[in-house]
């Protein structure tokens, strides 16, 4: 994902969870955890249209003219990052991808 120093967006990955008979298993969208810091600190998902969303801001938002509205963003974004994600119940469980979300100049 991409994002304007100025923007606040939706982070919602396609997770997909499946058991050791590779048979999909459905998780609550509020069911995973991500982390922006390489596993220092974890945030719990959000229910974004009934999939796991982060609210996520760029280092300048809100800019002028910009309201927050009240909602806080669940990681200011100031550098490339790469995101880990694991299952909030089983948090040894890392789902493994590559999941990076970028700055936009």
């Amino acid at each position: 994902m991409r994002i304007h120093p100025q923007e606040r967006l939706w982070w919602s990955p396609g997770l997909k969870v499946t058991d050791n008979a590779e048979q999909p298993v459905t998780i609550p969208p509020t069911g995973f955890e991500a982390s922006f810091d390489d596993g220092a600190t974890w945030h719990q998902s959000r229910d974004n249209g009934g999939r796991p969303g982060w609210l996520i801001a760029g280092a300048n938002f809100p800019g002028p003219g910009d309201s927050a509205g009240g909602v806080t963003a669940d990681h200011v974004l100031t550098e490339t990052v790469r995101a880990l994600v694991r299952l909030r119940d089983t948090p040894e469980t890392i789902i493994d991808g590559d999941l990076w979300l970028q700055l936009m100049p």
